[in-house]
């Protein structure tokens, strides 16, 4: 069969018409801050129930700000900040992601129980982890576009490795010296943006120091009763009858910090939550004003987080009694570190 002559060859396509017909490949994602991300698509995450959060959250996603501190009491939503900004990376800004634990079997308890179910009940990231077997591990998931590690504060697990965003999560909890290389610090320093978190357990150093060497940021409510914002701190405010531990929750209650000596009753405690989401930086004021952005550090309250002003009340007044009767510091301490 004879072929057919052509005549003229069809106009060829240019780059213009090429990205017309492609351009629907590739749409931009909607800009959102780390809190906005976390309101949309974190099932878990509730903006009112501790509003300042969102003030840490976005501090992360800050490119101003390589270096982030949250120190605050045990189950106050500082492992919801390090996933919200995880979570975010992966889905926003897709650069490699490193999270250090203590050691390995708390590393390997915080991918069970926390990053898989991050990313089984977040849609965005179901489909972003890669479908081959080998993408998802325990120390290491290869996302699209980027991949996140777990590690623990031994050399042959922080040197060489090329992560832009790392969490050391439970900072007080660190070896001092790893290995004869130095602080967990000095090794993650150069990164894009590190943000390091825990409750206090080293008196003058470890996240202290890291806190008031930043912005020291700390939480003034508004008053429901006087109107008035005050730095709430638990070992002023919080006040209870020296009794028995049921006296002591009974008897519970708040007096603010103003000099106006109003007395908020335990109910209060989430109005008092609720002034700070219309504040200005959601509540937080920061003590070294005179810091930069590269270091914004924020300094949470017992008060302020998820455990009721009763059980704080019965928890201090238990420690209490057993260093009067038996002179036993251990409780009184862990209090202190924790709440």
């Amino acid at each position: 069969m004879l072929m057919q002559r052509v005549e003229t060859l069809p106009p060829f396509e240019t780059g213009a018409q090429l990205f017309a017909r492609l351009a629907y490949l590739y749409v931009p994602k909607e800009r959102l801050t780390v809190s906005e991300w976390a309101e949309r698509f974190m099932p878990r995450y509730d903006p009112l129930a501790l509003p300042y959060l969102a003030e840490i959250m976005d501090a992360l996603g800050d490119p101003e700000t390589p270096e982030v501190g949250d120190m605050g009491p045990a189950q106050a939503g500082k492992s919801m900040v390090g996933e919200a900004w995880m979570g975010w990376t992966i889905d926003r800004s897709a650069v490699p992601f490193l999270m250090v634990q203590p050691d390995k079997a708390a590393a390997e308890a915080f991918v069970k129980l926390r990053i898989n179910e991050l990313v089984r009940s977040v849609s965005v990231l179901r489909a972003a982890l890669l479908p081959d077997s080998s993408a998802d591990n325990m120390h290491l998931k290869l996302f699209k576009g980027c991949y996140v590690g777990a590690a623990w504060p031994v050399k042959s697990q922080l040197r060489q490795r090329p992560y832009c965003n790392t969490w050391a999560d439970d900072f007080d909890a660190m070896p001092e010296d790893i290995e004869g290389e130095g602080g967990l610090l000095g090794l993650l320093r150069g990164r894009q943006t590190t943000l390091v978190s825990s409750s206090p357990a080293i008196e003058g150093g470890g996240i202290e120091a890291f806190i008031e060497g930043g912005t020291d940021e700390r939480l003034h409510p508004r008053c429901p009763s006087c109107g008035e914002r005050w730095e709430i701190d638990i070992r002023r405010d919080l006040k209870f009858t020296k009794g028995t531990p049921d006296e002591a929750a009974a008897s519970a209650h708040v007096v603010c910090g103003t000099g106006n000596g109003c007395v908020l009753e335990p109910d209060a405690r989430f109005e008092v939550l609720r002034s700070l989401a219309d504040l200005p930086n959601r509540g937080f004021v920061a003590k070294n004003r005179g810091a930069s952005k590269y270091r914004r550090t924020f300094r949470r309250d017992g008060l302020m987080g998820f455990t009721s002003w009763e059980k704080l009340a019965r928890e201090q007044r238990e420690a209490e009694i057993a260093w009067e009767e038996r002179q036993d510091e251990s409780l009184l301490r862990t209090f202190w570190n924790v709440k």
